[in-house]
């Protein structure tokens, strides 16, 4: 399996970007007003993560992805209100729905560059928006609502970092969830020894270290938030702690259940062909 999305979207590290990703997306003012009307995030911040990320990764992995596209198009349809500043909005608008995925697809190139030995090369970042878009089209979207080419991507990327995100109250309440947080209850255990020392330490303070510290300087400077050499150091320290950490593990500790089982019934599927 050469899937770029395969690789990366089930490995555990995604557990570390999964926030910034989230803050990312509820500065477009559109996602920022549903998930205040319509998210558990408040009551449940790793709750809703995991929510958010669970339908992805069965849409990825599963053998009915495009199954799975259409119960997610589905159950986003009464999301739909009125802002505080009297702007209409809708999960459905091609834009928004779109910039989830986008967004999530820039936050697998950070895991890859903070925690993962390399970063991802060109080549492999335009196989990923090939993927990420097919994962688009089984979500409903359309061919006209996604960029085709990385070019034509980090443009318009750019252009939505400079022009449509805001600085939302949702973003701000996200940030003080996260601050707060206990670590998350489906985190794998028993950690390894460097991973077990990293994650003794506040886990409030280590996520919240890892959004902001990997957010685009334009979307950081316009939410106020503050960063130093200091807090550049300690995200440096927790990268090479993971990436130690991990490539200690054995292959298969690294990924979540759902992707373990699409690699195992991939490596099926092979067999049975070489069989043949």
């Amino acid at each position: 399996m050469h899937s770029v999305n395969w690789r990366y979207i089930g490995d555990w590290r995604l557990g570390l970007v999964l926030a910034r990703g989230l803050l990312l997306q509820v500065c477009h003012p559109t996602i920022g007003a549903g998930v205040a009307e319509h998210s558990i995030f408040r009551e449940d911040p790793w709750g809703r993560l995991r929510q958010s990320l669970g339908p992805v990764l069965e849409t990825v992995y599963a053998e009915d992805g495009g199954e799975v596209g259409a119960r997610i198009r589905e159950a986003h349809r009464t999301i739909r209100g009125t802002d505080e500043h009297g702007r209409r909005y809708s999960a459905w608008e091609p834009e928004a729905y779109w910039f989830v995925l986008a967004s999530g697809m820039d936050s697998i190139v950070v895991m890859a560059e903070r925690y993962f030995p390399r970063a991802l090369s060109r080549a492999e970042r335009e196989q990923l928006l090939a993927e990420t878009r097919e994962v688009g089209l089984r979500m409903g979207l359309r061919e006209r609502d996604m960029p085709v080419g990385l070019k034509a991507f980090e443009r318009w990327y750019e252009e939505m970092l400079r022009d449509r995100l805001e600085d939302h109250p949702t973003a701000h309440a996200v940030l003080e969830e996260l601050d707060s947080s206990p670590p998350p209850p489906w985190l794998p255990l028993p950690l390894p020894g460097p991973l077990r020392h990293a994650f003794s330490l506040p886990v409030g303070h280590l996520m919240t270290l890892a959004t902001v510290g990997t957010l685009p300087k334009i979307v950081r400077d316009r939410l106020g938030l503050g960063w130093g050499v200091r807090e550049e150091c300690e995200l440096r320290a927790l990268g090479a702690t993971v990436r130690s950490a991990f490539a200690a593990m054995p292959a298969r500790w690294r990924y979540m259940p759902i992707a373990r089982a699409g690699w195992e019934r991939e490596a099926r599927a092979t067999r049975g062909v070489l069989a043949a």
